[in-house]
């Protein structure tokens, strides 16, 4: 029997371990998809047909393709927290609030135009509902999931309705047109 209770602590801090490990190694391929959609993003806009003077972020909707690849890498790490998350015995929420923080500020890099749409406002709330959620101590886990998985919904239809806007004409959907849903 003693020898049980000195294996048990061991094989629960290696699962700690493997999960802590498992959760870096998605986080990293998470941040690598984004970069690499981030450099794809910023080749198209270089090899467009933008007149080389102007800076990025004086070409409207040029933003546009690199902010919907990171908006869709904010999703996928949403999704992939919320599942850590809901089956997690020990839920690692500074993980969670980290994938959050990076969500409102790429939703605060969304082109200006952008901003005052519903999707954006949507996207925004669902965020910061998160961030409220994760704090004190010992946040709800079920609590939590479910709000990590309504962010992810709302950053992904914002990221739809910006990537359909894109291609259409160039500018983002207007919030009215029920592109989208």
């Amino acid at each position: 029997m003693q020898r049980m209770l000195h294996h048990t602590p061991r094989a629960a801090a290696a699962q700690r371990d493997l999960r802590r490990v498992l959760l870096l190694t998605g986080a990293a391929t998470i941040l690598a998809l984004g970069m690499m959609a981030t450099a794809q993003a910023q080749t198209q806009a270089q090899t467009s047909q933008t007149p080389p003077t102007l800076a990025p972020a004086q070409q409207p909707g040029s933003a546009e393709p690199e902010v919907v690849g990171r908006l869709r890498t904010v999703e996928q790490a949403l999704h992939q927290t919320q599942s850590e998350v809901s089956g997690g015995q020990q839920p690692n929420f500074p993980q969670a609030r980290s994938t959050v923080e990076a969500g409102l500020r790429t939703i605060r890099e969304v082109p200006q135009q952008v901003q005052g749409q519903q999707d954006w406002r949507d996207a925004r709330q669902k965020l910061e509902q998160v961030q409220q959620s994760l704090q004190g101590e010992r946040p709800d886990q079920q609590q939590v999931a479910s709000a990590l998985g309504d962010a992810a919904k709302a950053v992904g239809a914002l990221a739809t309705r910006m990537g359909s806007g894109a291609e259409a004409g160039g500018g983002p959907a207007r919030s009215g047109s029920g592109a989208g849903r």
